[in-house]
């Protein structure tokens, strides 16, 4: 598994092609647009750099959603910066 804490891989974010499901990038870490969280400063924003990101990227036209996992294990879904928190792994 690439997410497990134990692979060097662990970091970064894995990009999925939406349309096909196909893996097209493996770790990579992305500067997320700020102009959102500039413009939105009372906004109540995730904790953690990962969930910030996430929650960034999304809103741009070209990412169909950002998810991450939790190292409790939490799911989350980004979808135009909203967060839909879907379930937990066991």
């Amino acid at each position: 598994m690439l997410a497990t804490r134990g692979s060097i891989m662990h970091d970064g974010f894995h990009l999925i092609e939406a349309k096909s499901g196909d893996l097209t990038h493996i770790a990579q870490f992305v500067s997320p647009p700020l102009d959102v969280a500039l413009a939105n400063p009372l906004a109540v924003w995730p904790q953690g750099a990962r969930q910030m990101t996430a929650k960034l990227i999304s809103t741009l036209p070209q990412v169909e959603a950002a998810a991450i996992i939790s190292a409790e294990g939490y799911i989350h879904i980004y979808k135009n910066g909203f967060e839909d928190t879907i379930g937990e792994l066991q």
